[in-house]
């Protein structure tokens, strides 16, 4: 057996208490709920109201319990529609406070499929439509747009939009996101 140094002392340490964090052994199920509850990380994650989702993994081995939690927030689920007006109505408000005239909203086809074409691939290097300005991105907030938008949007040149979306999961975004393709003309 080798000594364990200061520097390295504490870095065990705080592996067990990393352990004793994320691995419970309790004795019952009714103990586990208990000592969740007292414990005051995990407290605050049960009773955090930004957390809409979570998840516990119990396993038995003998007469003990071995427990686990993950905490998350789900995504808002909205139609096809729904996502793409949501999207929209972000344009909308920042053509209105930079005070200029409103965008012509044009038929998202060609929009969605360049969106839904980037879900498919998993990517957002796709073939895009022809527009004067295409924007492509990931989002788990439809209403928080990209910080390029607001240069387009400020574009006297520009008098028409299309908005296309496409929720999917994939490789890099297992847990679901949402593909969007902005079209400017």
């Amino acid at each position: 057996m080798r000594a364990v140094s200061g520097a390295d002392q504490g870095k065990v340490e705080r592996f067990i208490r990393y352990l004793r964090e994320s691995f419970w052994v309790p004795l019952s199920s009714r103990l586990a709920q208990e000592g969740l509850m007292l414990s005051p990380p995990h407290r605050q994650n049960l009773l955090n109201p930004a957390y809409n989702v979570a998840g516990f993994a119990v396993v038995r081995s003998g007469d003990t319990l071995y427990i686990t939690q993950d905490f998350s927030q789900a995504l808002a689920t909205y139609t096809t529609q729904e996502s793409d007006d949501r999207v929209a109505a972000g344009l909308i408000l920042m053509r209105s406070e930079a005070k200029l005239p409103q965008l012509q909203r044009e038929d998202a086809g060609a929009a969605r499929a360049c969106a839904c074409s980037m879900a498919q691939a998993d990517s957002l290097n796709t073939t895009a439509p022809q527009a004067h300005y295409v924007v492509r991105y990931t989002s788990v907030q439809l209403d928080a747009l990209p910080k390029d938008v607001a240069k387009i949007i400020r574009d006297r040149s520009v008098h028409a939009f299309a908005v296309g979306t496409c929720y999917a999961h994939g490789l890099k975004y297992p847990n679901g996101v949402y593909w969007v393709a902005l079209l400017f003309y």
